[in-house]
């Protein structure tokens, strides 16, 4: 056992200290992570005096309409616009619009993909003012104010209609303020970080919760530190390396130090017994400040179980470097060493002898075709389940048994006529796609579902897959042009796609007719009767898919392409 105390000094600095647990970042997929302070509008609301800071590290190559890369702000399109937007490799957009309605938009050329990204966009009243990487780099004039209260401020994302521009990358440090920044204060964020307390910043979302790379899903806000809007999380995994809270932009001095379980380091006058990250803010004369950080590593000095394996009559080498021979049965040992952190450890190792295991397969084959078993073997023509043993030597050099159990997929390739034009498969449950027979089997487009209506008189097949396995039906001729007519000029049914209703139109008397929805698996799950030229139909209920419209008018037939929302 050692024992220590590390006693570190930083003579030119001073200052209040405060422990934090992590310095991380927010890292965003591109696909739907988001979070949102709502309401945040009203913060900075009548002011003519905005700015809002962050770093942001983007990795999309490819920016671009409609996967443009919303890094975060506020945003509704009409009265109320203050965000920057990733355009493309090297360009980001920064616009502020007025309660007026009028934008005034720029663009930073100077984007850096991969790399962390110091951005600041400040409104003045007159002047809309961009600084990347704590330089100056572009002004327009604008005017106006933002009067609306009810906006969200967005992190990671800005919302685009019904096409929302989410980031692939990471995010940290994001503020919002109702006052603009001076130089020197923007140098200071870039090489120093955000120095608190201020009444002009209203929003800070520092992102040092949860671990880096752990399991934080029990966290659902991002903390703002202002002390004013929590912003919602939606969409993020919050476990693993992505979509979750990460490692952040690094702006501290960073002092490594290790001791062992029991003992304490010394860092600016306060005692840390437990491993993790303390930092420390100073102020310094020149107005910025320094942000030390202790990353404090702890060793066990505690007693470890090691579970283990080896064949019956081998040898086995133990932690502390002890063999034994010709093992034949199952043992415990106990070990006593130091760690790599140089602390005491006691590693008690159980190893268990291992005999002849067995260890049972399923698995599938299609009807006809071959099978080679664990053991090498191939049996071929497989048309009925088969149950085969094979005899292995595992990686420890012990025998072992694999019972592979083989079941036989056979698909039904018959196919039914349903009046008055259309196939159907009879195997349920499949992947589906007809083919032309009569145009040298190319596939009808779009023709994925159980059942196929054609337009043009032809021979049709259908390619079932299931399992893995794939077959084809036989060719079965259809002349739709003998049971129906072209009723489009008669019959218009939007909109397609449709969220909450379907309306059928009829531009001539052809009332009554009957109606029909059949969905992709050939099933009919709406029906009923058109009464009235124009009809509207409820589907809100149906789940989202494409469908089959069918229209019967006694004479004539009409067929239409669908998709519910």
């Amino acid at each position: 056992m050692r024992n220590s105390k590390y006693l570190i000094l930083f003579l030119l600095l001073f200052g209040l200290s405060s422990a934090l647990n992590a310095q991380n970042g927010l890292d965003t997929d591109g696909i739907d992570d988001a979070a949102t302070a709502l309401s945040a509008s009203a913060l900075i609301a009548g002011s003519n005096q905005i700015t809002m800071t962050m770093w942001v590290f983007p990795r999309n190559l490819n920016a671009g309409w409609p996967d443009f890369d919303g890094f975060g702000g506020i945003r509704n399109e009409l009265s109320a616009d203050f965000y920057l937007l990733q355009l493309n490799s090297n360009q980001v957009e920064a616009r502020f619009r007025n309660s007026g309605g009028t934008d005034y938009t720029f663009t930073f050329d100077s984007l850096q993909l991969n790399t962390w990204n110091h951005f600041v966009l400040m409104y003045n009243g007159t002047n809309l003012i961009g600084y990347h990487n704590g330089q100056f780099e572009k002004q327009i004039s604008a005017t106006g104010t933002i009067l609306s209260t009810t906006e969200g401020f967005h992190v990671g994302w800005v919302p685009f209609q019904s096409t929302h521009f989410y980031t692939d990358g990471m995010v940290d440090e994001v503020s919002l303020w109702d006052r603009t920044l001076t130089a020197g204060e923007i140098e200071c964020l870039y090489y120093s970080g955000i120095n608190q307390p201020d009444t002009a910043l209203k929003l800070y979302y520092k992102m040092d919760q949860g671990i880096a790379g752990g399991n934080n899903t029990g966290i659902t806000t991002l903390v703002d530190s202002a002390g004013n809007i929590d912003a919602s999380l939606t969409g993020f995994a919050l476990t693993g390396n992505a979509s979750n809270f990460v490692a952040g932009v690094p702006q501290y001095i960073d002092i490594q130090d290790t001791i062992c379980s029991g003992d304490s380091s010394l860092f600016d006058g306060v005692y840390y017994h437990n491993a993790g990250i303390y930092r420390n803010v100073y102020s310094a004369s020149n107005g910025c400040d320094s942000i030390r950080q202790l990353t404090l590593r702890v060793g066990n000095t505690s007693f470890a179980t090691v579970f283990d394996t080896t064949c019956s009559g081998s040898n086995y080498t133990f932690p502390d470097g002890t063999t034994i021979n010709n093992i034949n049965s199952s043992m415990v040992q106990t070990s006593n060493l130091f760690s790599p952190l140089g602390c005491d450890s006691t590693i008690v190792t159980d190893l268990f002898v291992y005999t002849i295991p067995t260890t049972n397969v399923l698995d599938t084959v299609c009807n006809g075709d071959s099978y080679t078993f664990p053991d090498g073997t191939t049996q071929n023509n497989i048309s009925s389940p088969v149950s085969q043993t094979s005899v292995l030597s595992t990686s420890l050099g012990c025998d072992s048994a694999v019972v592979t159990d083989l079941a036989v997929v056979t698909l039904d390739t018959t196919v039914s006529f349903i009046p008055p034009a259309t196939l159907s498969s009879n195997m349920n449950n499949a992947s589906y796609q007809w083919i032309l027979c009569h145009v040298l089997n190319i596939p009808a487009q779009g023709e994925i579902f159980q059942t196929f209506t054609p337009t043009n008189p032809g021979s049709y097949a259908v390619v079932v897959s299931s399992g893995g396995c794939v077959d084809t039906s036989g060719c079965h001729s259809v002349d739709p042009t003998s049971l129906e007519m072209d009723l489009s000029s008669i019959f218009n049914v939007f909109p397609n796609p449709a969220a909450k209703a379907l309306t059928i139109e009829c531009s001539e008397f052809q009332m009554p007719s009957e109606f029909e929805l059949v969905d992709a698996l050939g099933r009919v799950v709406l029906k009923g009767k058109l009464e009235q030229k124009k009809e509207m139909i409820p589907v809100s209920d149906l789940p989202s898919g494409h469908y089959l419209i069918r229209i019967n008018s006694g004479e004539s037939y009409f067929s239409k392409r669908i998709r519910i929302e």
